[in-house]
């Protein structure tokens, strides 16, 4: 008897094999990468968002630097206001214009602040004139979904103007 007339056969079956090995590694290389693509985009809209959020507050700080009485105080508050680059200068608007990149829309608002008798900052009090709490918002549209990041912070007049 032939010895190549027992293995009929045979390399029909590791070929299969291999082609399942081959697939099942070829298909977990595109799952990671796709899984790495999609945090990818994820952390880029993160940092993105945290840097409008960031110049946004900048904005407001150079607004106020700028003229507290006329950029700031007269703005309603608890009211959204949005910041438009026009002209090489930063202003503020009643409504919001495009989106920037197509992806976020960035907007703020500012409340009124009152001081307890310990001169803190309390939910009521003495009304304080010179101090504003300034909320930036960033919506971004991620797909089929939108996410909201906000940051608030304090802002004075620090130049009396």
């Amino acid at each position: 008897m032939n010895y190549f007339e027992h293995k009929k056969g045979f390399g029909l079956v590791e070929i299969v094999i291999s082609v399942a090995i081959v697939g099942t590694v070829f298909s977990s290389f595109f799952f990671f990468y796709r899984q790495a693509l999609i945090l990818s985009q994820k952390t880029t809209t993160l940092v993105q968002t945290n840097m409008l959020l960031v110049e946004g507050v900048e904005v407001v700080k150079f607004l106020r630097d700028d003229s507290w009485n006329t950029n700031l105080l007269t703005l309603a508050t608890g009211t959204p206001h949005y910041l438009l680059f026009t002209s090489g200068d930063w202003e503020v608007a009643a409504v919001s214009s495009a989106p920037i990149d197509g992806i976020y829309t960035r907007w703020f608002e500012l409340d009124d602040v009152y001081r307890d008798g310990n001169d803190d900052i309390a939910v009521s009090g003495t009304y304080d004139p010179g101090t504003l709490k300034l909320t930036m918002y960033i919506d971004a549209r991620e797909r089929d979904a939108t996410s909201t990041e906000f940051v608030s912070t304090y802002i004075t007049d620090i130049f009396g103007n």
